[in-house]
């Protein structure tokens, strides 16, 4: 469920605060204390179907599932970071 949050938070344009990414956190929270209230939590449905058509964020790295490259910034550090990485394995290679 934090994965879907997470993929879900990436493609809302209002991230975190979107209200069905408020709806899945208060879901998660509900599912965290299932062990000792015995209430299971109420996943919003529309939430599979939106990660579904859009895919995932590049920077969960779910290559067997649609993806996309992520325009905020964890996606940016992503790339970056990857970049870095990629810069190092080049020179080390070269030396």
């Amino acid at each position: 469920m934090a994965h879907l949050h997470v993929a879900l938070c990436d493609h809302m344009e209002k991230g975190a605060c979107a209200p069905v990414a408020i709806k899945l956190a208060e879901s998660q929270a509900v599912a965290v204390d299932f062990p000792e209230t015995g209430i299971p939590p109420n996943v919003p449905k529309d939430t599979f179907a939106l990660v579904a058509a859009s895919g995932y964020p590049d920077f969960m790295e779910k290559n067997e599932r649609l993806s996309y490259a992520s325009k905020k910034v964890l996606g940016k550090l992503y790339r970056n970071a990857s970049l870095v990485l990629l810069s190092n394995r080049i020179l080390l290679t070269q030396s």
